[in-house]
């Protein structure tokens, strides 16, 4: 399970905007807070050219950059909250076995306490952030980057996003990718995701019809997974019993032994230190044989 933050788990798109929109503001630059709203989700690399034809590698793009990190995490990041049934959804991947991982455009120092934000900094496997990727969204590094570090195939991912930047992302990194709207995007904004769903509470509710309960990213599922159930059960049922028989035929071997002569009732003085029997070599031998092939 690949997860974006903000919009998706956090209700933060907004503020996030009016941090750009301060920052620039600050710095005498008028962009209009609309057109700032509808880039939040792209990395700031791709929002400050787009919004302002100003480059963030720029010395005043660098300022600006710099300034919005400072205003965001001063006046807005204090007061997020995460949007209902995050930290429920997120409970429910972990217990079906899925590993999750975090692909955010957000800056590595941002993302931390945004998952603390969303309740579910201790859920989370591994994150990437935009300090992890070349190109921010919409292009896939970072998606590609979550699923290097999970060790997961595109075909056994899923995407859940809020934007059509991580509609892109996760189409451009070939793997399956469901849309929320609760980061201010409407169902045709995220044409091309697998589904879409108001909120993670929604996907809660109606999760044993989603595509991610048909992920087989833990346990197999499917007639083959039901046969191979119980192929296992059947074969922990009867590993006690196979080892009951081998230790009988064991026995049975040594009892026979006994009963031809090939082992020597012991006298009293070839008992061990604790009155046990000893054998031969040539006995020992022969059990040793005897508990290999058995086995």
């Amino acid at each position: 399970m690949i997860l974006d933050v903000d919009g998706t788990l956090v209700d933060s798109n907004d503020a996030h905007a009016q941090a750009w929109k301060d920052a620039f503001a600050e710095a005498g630059v008028d962009v209009d807070y609309g057109q700032i709203r509808r880039s939040i989700g792209m990395g700031g690399d791709k929002l400050m050219p787009h919004v302002s034809g100003m480059s963030k590698d720029s010395p005043e793009g660098t300022r600006i950059s710099n300034r919005r990190g400072e205003i965001f995490k001063e006046r807005y990041l204090p007061h997020l909250r995460p949007f209902p049934g995050v930290r429920e959804l997120v409970e429910r991947f972990a217990r079906d076995g899925h590993r999750v991982v975090v692909a955010s455009s957000a800056d590595e120092d941002e993302l931390g306490p945004l998952l603390e934000a969303a309740g579910v900094s201790t859920l989370i496997q591994e994150r990437t952030s935009s300090d992890d990727a070349e190109h921010s969204k919409p292009d896939p590094d970072i998606v590609q980057a979550a699923l290097k570090q999970s060790g997961a195939e595109p075909g056994a991912a899923i995407m859940l996003g809020d934007t059509p930047y991580d509609v892109a992302a996760a189409t451009g990194a070939g793997i399956r990718v469901v849309g929320v709207e609760c980061g201010g995007w409407s169902r045709q904004d995220l044409s091309g995701a697998t589904e879409v769903y108001k909120d993670p509470a929604a996907i809660l509710a109606a999760y044993d019809a989603s595509v991610f309960s048909r992920l087989k990213s833990g346990p197999a599922s499917g007639p083959a997974a039901s046969r191979g159930h119980l192929s296992g059960t059947a074969h922990r049922a009867t590993f006690p019993v196979g080892i009951m028989l081998i230790a009988l035929g064991i026995t049975l071997c040594v009892r026979g032994l006994a009963h031809r002569g090939r082992i020597r009732t012991p006298s009293e003085s070839q008992l061990g230190p604790h009155g046990s029997a000893g054998l031969g070599p040539l006995e020992r031998a022969e059990l040793r044989t005897l508990i290999t092939r058995t086995s």
